[in-house]
């Protein structure tokens, strides 16, 4: 059996801190990465093995202010869900694939429910203070072969308004991963006019969007996720870690001003290291992506 710890690294659970151009209240999506090949140099028949993936995604974030103006509360509930295929067939049984840890390659098909919820508060010069608090499930809650997993995390942030156009921040992040805390600090900075914009949570993404017409516009955004499979203490292989780096371009069209269709391409870079009782190695994986989904948008400045 695995247990499964992901990161989104960040991604996802302070989107609704970092301003936009536009706020997704309700998004679905499909993404799915093409067949490719791993790329190994210690062992020709990893070379042999390919994979691809899909991905559904749901996610629905809402704000709304107290009876205290200055204060604005935060929610949101996202799911996914993730699928993988191998492709064996170039695989020779009787050559090295013999010495490689028993299911090495095999990662799980899983789901993952995320709730999160938080504050902010406005104060004078357009100066603001956010917390959030997140929790992720992690299992396969179709098949139920997959321990329940469940981590926590949280945020703090603080945010200037410098203008209309420039907006910038900084902040903590809390994220316990396999019973450990980690802290991670990030900062945040949006400059954009009616045609342009690009806007940075660092480390985890860089958005650049421009606009093409009244009713659509093009984006181009990088950023990465991570997440780590550890076995039990008798599998031959001890964990798993696979950290993606993910440039996307996607063209964005509005429907009416509050449906937003979304279809774009990724080319995801995968590196992947497999921890065994007797050897270390990595593999990387390099593919392509397609995407494609529809939302429930609500303009803002």
């Amino acid at each position: 059996m695995k247990k499964i710890f992901l990161i989104l690294h960040l991604s996802i659970f302070t989107t609704c801190l970092l301003a936009q151009n536009e706020a997704e209240l309700i998004s679905i999506g499909y993404r799915t990465i093409a067949q490719a090949p791993l790329e190994n140099n210690n062992y020709d028949d990893l070379n042999n093995v390919s994979s691809a993936h899909t991905f559904f995604t749901f996610s629905f974030n809402r704000g709304q202010s107290l009876k205290d103006t200055t204060v604005f509360i935060l929610y949101g509930l996202s799911y996914e869900n993730v699928n993988q295929k191998l492709d064996l067939i170039n695989v020779n049984q009787d050559t090295e694939w013999d010495v490689l840890p028993e299911n090495y390659y095999q990662q799980p098909q899983y789901s993952r429910l995320s709730f999160s919820a938080g504050l902010s508060k406005s104060f004078k010069n357009n100066w603001s203070l956010s917390g959030v608090f997140y929790t992720n499930i992690i299992d396969d809650f179709f098949k139920p072969e997959l321990p329940t997993n469940i981590n926590l995390g949280g945020m703090a942030y603080i945010e200037k308004k410098q203008n209309k156009r420039f907006t910038y921040g900084a902040g903590l992040v809390l994220v316990e991963l396999e019973r450990k805390i980690f802290v991670s600090p990030v900062v945040s900075f949006k400059y954009q006019n009616e045609k342009r914009g690009i806007e940075a949570l660092i480390p985890a993404k860089l958005r650049l969007w421009q606009k093409t017409s009244k009713k659509s516009y093009l984006e181009a955004s990088i950023y990465n996720t991570f997440y780590s499979i550890e076995y039990q203490p008798d599998n031959e292989v001890i964990s798993t870690d696979i950290l993606s780096f993910k440039p996307e371009l996607t063209y964005n069209y509005l429907l009416g001003n509050f449906l937003k269709l979304s279809v774009g391409i990724d080319l995801p870079l995968r590196d992947v290291t497999v921890s065994a009782k007797k050897e270390t190695f990595k593999y990387q994986q390099n593919s392509v992506g397609f995407n494609i989904g529809l939302s429930l948008v609500i303009g803002r400045d």
